[in-house]
């Protein structure tokens, strides 16, 4: 029988997130783990955004994709025009688009395509909640 890990994640409202990861890759696991950790501490509700709490745009970044778009795919655009119309604030695409780049390289997003018409989604590989 192959081996897998399973995780579950309690957030502090109750709400439960199970993951069974099929291997037993050391890096796979930390990279589910290091992703749920800031799952489990984070609010995903609009009231975090209003209250402007947050002031790194990379974590504004994460936490639009992670209420806005889950595991759909989605463009640059998409989360150019989230970003401005949650936040109201500049941000040009090349800024943000280099930050998508970078969560691309923390393990957290897939992308695919080419220059300029990359298509993203978050990366949960087998992911079973």
């Amino acid at each position: 029988m192959p081996e897998k890990v399973k995780i579950e994640i309690v957030k502090d409202d109750g709400t439960k997130i199970k993951i069974e990861i099929p291997s037993n890759d050391p890096d796979l696991v930390y990279t589910y783990l290091k992703m749920f950790q800031s799952i489990k501490h984070s609010k995903m509700d609009d009231e975090r955004f209003e209250d402007h709490s947050l002031t790194n745009i990379i974590e504004r970044v994460e936490d639009l994709i992670k209420s806005e778009f889950g595991l759909a795919i989605f463009t640059l655009s998409d989360i150019y025009k989230l970003y401005k119309l949650k936040f109201g604030d500049e941000i040009s695409k090349s800024t943000l688009s280099t930050y998508l780049n970078r969560l691309v390289e923390y393990g957290m997003l897939h992308r695919e395509g080419r220059r300029g018409r990359y298509k993203y989604r978050m990366k949960y590989g087998n992911l079973k909640v």
